[in-house]
């Protein structure tokens, strides 16, 4: 197999053109032939070290995998060559209570694609065939190729408020990808939606795709906390900063969920106690979607008529260009690489 990847961590510069001989489909595993691979904050991360991460070199990221059967291991049942597949991001030991039902991202040996595994930098990923989806009709590989991670997480975190017609939700990063697909589904849900942003050059982008409200988080925390209140408060947040999930709590009304699963803006931040059981407050946290979130997320974008945003579509080979534009925050949407 070959693609773009690293053998040691570090910036931009760390990644170069590698090739290496096929994996090999190992019982219960297939191999998918990939086309694109999709840019997630995860891949620059990996590429760091990640919390002093220890990955076998050299490593391909790319945790978005969408293509074609290749191969299939033994005890594969229902999965043959030539079979278009899409991957859940994450998979269990698939042995365990919580894998049995359908509970992967409780596993204690959980492992996303990319991350612990060779992922869709390489044109071909081993997987398991208990991961993968076959792929739904009315979208191109393409476009496939721009979802799962963002959509997945977006779909489990909304999932969270029942009833979500008529709530409101508010959107951290409103921005990024996991912030576009929130929108989006949570339009669909007839959520009103509440979009935070530093970004005011992306506003309107935002509005254009749902977002009933843009506030810029330059303005300051407490000017964000004022308005969302004036507003009637969050019934849910989508929290990725991390360093601001005490202003989350602040914005919350009562009964208000926070889904949290980032931490872009640090992994420390002040909570003000009395404002968190006072209202109860709920912050659930997450780190992944099960592959019945998927399932479920792509039902429900494919009957709304949800298609992702693609801004740009490099050549793999210019994926140095790629990683920059993507920390640049220039694009508004998906920024893919293809084989």
């Amino acid at each position: 197999m070959k693609g773009y990847g690293f053998y040691k961590y570090g910036g931009i510069e760390a990644m170069q053109e590698i090739e290496i001989p096929d994996p090999e489909a190992g019982e219960g595993e297939i191999l998918v032939k990939v086309k694109y691979a999709s840019i997630n904050r995860l891949d620059l991360l990996v590429r760091s070290g990640y919390h002093g991460l220890k990955l076998e070199m050299p490593h391909f990221p790319g945790t978005d995998v969408v293509g074609e059967v290749i191969n299939t291991g033994k005890n594969v049942n229902g999965i043959g060559k030539g079979d278009l597949v899409v991957a859940n991001t994450l998979f269990g030991c698939g042995k365990c209570s919580r894998c049995s039902s359908g509970h992967e991202s409780l596993c204690p040996d959980w492992k996303v694609i990319g991350l612990h595994t060779n992922g869709s930098y390489a044109n071909i990923v081993k997987v398991p065939a208990s991961a993968v989806l076959p792929t739904p009709s009315g979208y191109s590989i393409e476009e496939l190729s721009a979802m799962p991670l963002s959509l997945s997480v977006s779909w489990r975190a909304i999932s969270l408020a029942s009833e979500q017609r008529g709530k409101t939700l508010v959107v951290r990063g409103a921005s990024g990808n996991v912030g576009i697909y929130s929108i989006m589904l949570a339009r669909a849900m007839e959520m009103n939606v509440i979009a935070l942003t530093r970004n005011p050059d992306k506003a309107a982008l935002l509005e254009s795709i749902g977002a009933d409200r843009v506030i810029l988080t330059t303005e300051g925390e407490d000017a964000v906390i004022k308005e969302v209140k004036e507003a009637g408060g969050a019934d849910l947040i989508i929290e990725v900063s991390g360093s601001t999930l005490g202003y989350s709590v602040r914005m919350a009304k009562e009964g208000g969920i926070i889904a949290l699963f980032g931490t872009i803006g640090g992994t420390e931040s002040a909570v003000n106690i009395p404002s968190l059981y006072l209202k109860s407050t709920t912050i659930a946290g997450m780190h992944n979607a099960d592959k019945s979130d998927l399932s479920k997320a792509l039902t429900f974008a494919k009957e709304n008529g949800i298609k992702p945003k693609i801004a740009k579509v490099f050549p793999i080979s210019d994926v140095k260009e790629a990683q920059a534009a993507f920390e640049s925050s220039k694009y508004f949407g998906k920024i893919l690489l293809r084989h």
